[in-house]
């Protein structure tokens, strides 16, 4: 339950050529991002083809916070027990993005089920992560180092890449008290088929790994101006989690570089 509640936003590698740029996280070089303040993400979720939930983002207007400046995401998650392959789950998730490095400055989740709840929260005091993470009554709080990039953030970045086929992608994402490291590869250009119509897609492939296991996301971003991610699949070993974008409301003001 706790893997596919991260990871379903990644949700988010197959070999890249030798050619390739070195692994990192290249992102464009325009004035302006690709999503804008007021931006709403409506994802149908499916497992097996059986409808299993829905999750809803957006992206709220510059806010000065005690935690800094910045643009707060917000995102909802409600799956079925079939999605989670166990149990219900309904989550709330807030991430407040910083426009200058594009990571998080402050980062909170809440995942309610039939067993307990399960919390994290993290803040970003320059190259360090402040943590407090609770399931249930055991608690667990400390420090990282590292940048903040959280699974909701982590959308909003895979959108910003500096798409080449063969182009590695390598971070650590912060979910549940730890930094998980993804890699991957941009594979390539690829027309999937939507709720609007076919629609033409950079394919990405990850692998994350959390402790001693992995797991492989593939994502597609779309190649028009706002670049949403218009599909992301979990390959778990109970099924395949498959997220569609089948909403999509832009936003009306531009998140300028900074």
């Amino acid at each position: 339950m706790l893997k596919l509640a991260s990871l379903w936003f990644v949700l988010i590698m197959m070999a890249a050529p030798a050619y390739a740029l070195p692994c990192g996280m290249h992102r464009e070089a325009g004035s302006a991002l690709p999503y804008s303040a007021g931006e709403e993400l409506s994802y149908h979720m499916r497992v097996g083809g059986v409808s299993a939930g829905r999750a809803h983002l957006k992206i709220g207007s510059l806010e000065r916070t005690p935690y800094g400046v910045g643009y707060p995401i917000r995102a909802d998650l409600e799956t079925n027990a079939y999605a989670a392959f166990a149990t219900d789950l309904a989550g709330k998730f807030l991430s407040l993005l910083d426009p200058r490095s594009q990571e998080s400055r402050f980062y909170r989740s809440k995942l309610n089920q039939p067993k307990g709840s399960i919390s994290d929260r993290a803040v970003r005091n320059g190259g360090v992560i402040r943590f407090e993470h609770a399931k249930g009554k055991r608690r667990k709080e400390g420090t990282l180092r590292g940048a903040l990039i959280d699974p909701v953030q982590l959308i909003y970045g895979m959108r910003d890449l500096q798409f080449k086929q063969g182009q590695k992608v390598c971070l650590r994402m912060y979910a549940y008290s730890g930094l998980n490291r993804l890699r991957g590869t941009v594979v390539g250009k690829e027309t999937i088929a939507t709720a609007v119509g076919n629609v033409e897609t950079w394919r990405i492939d990850l692998f994350l790994k959390r402790d001693a296991s992995s797991y492989k996301v593939r994502m597609w971003v779309g190649k028009e101006s706002s670049r949403p991610l218009w599909r992301a699949e979990l390959i778990h070993p109970k099924g395949v989690l498959r997220v569609d974008l089948d909403r999509h409301i832009l936003g009306k003001k531009r998140i300028v570089r900074l």
